[in-house]
């Protein structure tokens, strides 16, 4: 085993025994190489789980603590079955061989035999034996397996619906190609080349802008706009589908939407959408297609103006926020409670993830967000997060789902670290004021009160300090929102007071 390779191994060994996070000295002085060595290898050993599949599987960061090798037990039990081969395979052509076998196998018609690719790759069969390990391991993010058959080869077995998914997450994740001469093809609309050189690396590129135009054509027939992402994502679930059937694999699964039936103008976009790809391209799409376009279309909340006025949520999805946000309560010891926020950006995120979930297993772009090491360990927290969505949706997110919500966490972890300043005006004793003031402030973690006056001197008091009063007493001439907290108001009462007003004024005192 190389050098390289021993350092490797001893820091994950290390990594494999603690449960708690390990100090870059601590490894340093373990391994016996410098803190900046330790650094490169993290980051090689971060190559070698994704070239491994390891998909429940990563290093943490956090500044101030170490790292920490977050995995599940069946792969914690690979990995150790790993670290007993004689060499890691960590080589820079390991990746894109991997991929290219992947590629052939997921887009070839016919099964292909470990000579063929042994033979086209230059490697050994033992080589390419382990690269299908790692393939077989990636495809089954997706629900999908590989089989070998006896003089015929190997291929990939899964209902259609998994295949189309497992491409679609191809297509997000990996970049396939360079693409050349730019300049000489026909404009793309609102995208550049580069957007769908994916797409068009093994799609037509007429039927790949065919498309896009249909897409198009259905936002200004019903006058909605998907966001860029969004509008990638469908195009791509469209030219996979349009291609998928002209080889003649259909969709015979009937979705469900949540409510058991999907909302009106999803329908008639997704019949539009179907009369003109039916038109344009001769392609003849079943209900149960035309479902599937109707949840992507309600995934990506294309009509938000329709569907979320006057903040109205089915009862499940409300159940669900509140759920996730206790359950993050209870392993930090936090109070996301408080934040409605929180609590409506949830609600509008889940009411669409929800029909998502329903037919894919994973999210668009999330491999591109990572949380900042100086927040709380929210993702950690969310871990038992799953069971709550099986229990109260019936559906199971994936990570990049996961990875989502602790987004939504982490804006109101910036909202309360930025808390609201507030003057309490106050008539009551100076002890009684105190303890008053540490009341709201135990209570209300984004409420900082800066300072306290009595009502004498509230109109000499300069208000550039804070953003809301507090007070005991009526008050005129309030140049700033104001809770009033009557004078035979006590206790829990105060409490609920303050949080009736935050419920409604926090977004205009957080601008």
């Amino acid at each position: 085993m190389k050098n390289y390779e021993v350092n490797i191994k001893k820091i994950l060994e290390v990594l494999l025994r603690s449960s708690q996070f390990v100090t870059l000295e601590s490894l340093s002085n373990d391994v016996g190489i410098s803190r900046r060595s330790v650094q490169n290898y993290i980051d090689k050993i971060m190559d070698w789980i994704w070239e491994n599949a390891l998909t429940q599987t990563h290093i943490e960061k956090k500044r101030g603590y170490g790292v920490r090798l977050n995995t599940t037990p069946a792969e914690r039990n690979q990995i150790k079955r790993l670290l007993d081969f004689k060499h890691l395979n960590i080589h820079s052509g390991d990746a894109k061989r991997r991929l290219d076998i992947l590629k052939l196998l997921m887009f070839s018609e016919d099964e292909i035999t470990i000579q063929l690719l042994s033979s086209q790759f230059y490697v050994s069969r033992a080589t390419i034996l382990s690269d299908l390990d790692w393939t077989g391991q990636w495809l089954s993010q997706y629900k999908l397996k590989l089989y070998k058959t006896q003089h015929r080869g190997i291929g990939i077995i899964g209902d259609e619906v998994a295949h189309r998914n497992a491409i679609a997450g191809f297509f997000d994740t990996y970049e396939l190609g360079v693409l050349s001469d730019f300049d000489t093809q026909e404009p793309l609309g609102r995208f550049d080349e580069k957007s769908i050189q994916n797409l068009i690396e093994i799609y037509p590129r007429d039927t790949v802008l065919k498309v896009a135009k249909i897409i198009e054509d259905a936002e200004r027939e019903f006058e909605f706009i998907l966001l860029d992402d969004f509008f990638m994502a469908l195009l791509t679930h469209m030219v996979i589908s349009i291609l998928r059937i002209s080889d003649g694999n259909s969709v015979s699964k009937e979705f469900l939407p949540p409510e058991e039936k999907f909302p009106p103008l999803e329908t008639k976009t997704a019949e539009f959408i179907a009369m003109r790809v039916r038109k344009v391209l001769g392609i003849s799409l079943s209900q149960a297609e035309q479902a599937y376009i109707c949840i992507h279309l309600v995934g990506y909340n294309a009509f938000t103006g329709e569907q979320d006025s006057g903040f109205l949520f089915p009862q499940k999805i409300e159940h669900l926020a509140v759920s996730l946000i206790e359950l993050v309560d209870s392993k930090l010891s936090t109070y996301y409670s408080h934040d409605k926020m929180l609590f409506l950006g949830l609600c509008l995120h889940l009411k669409t993830a929800v029909y998502r979930l329903k037919i894919t297993t994973y999210t668009p772009n999330t491999h591109r967000v990572a949380l900042p090491n100086s927040l709380p360990n929210i993702h950690d927290a969310l871990k038992e997060a799953p069971a709550l969505y099986e229990q109260i949706c019936q559906v199971v997110p994936d990570e990049g789902e996961l990875l989502s919500i602790a987004c939504y966490f982490m804006l109101s972890h910036h909202r309360y670290s930025n808390p609201i300043r507030a003057l309490l005006v106050s008539n009551l004793g100076i002890i009684s004021r105190i303890d008053l003031l540490n009341e709201i402030e135990n209570a209300f973690p984004n409420i900082k009160i800066v300072d306290s006056c009595s009502v004498q001197q509230f109109s000499d008091w300069p208000n550039r300090r804070f953003s809301l009063i507090i007070s005991t007493e009526q008050l005129e001439n309030c140049t700033r929102p104001c809770i009033f907290l009557p004078p035979t108001t006590k206790g829990s009462r105060y409490l609920s007071t303050i949080e009736d007003f935050l419920n409604q004024m926090l977004p205009d005192l957080l601008q």
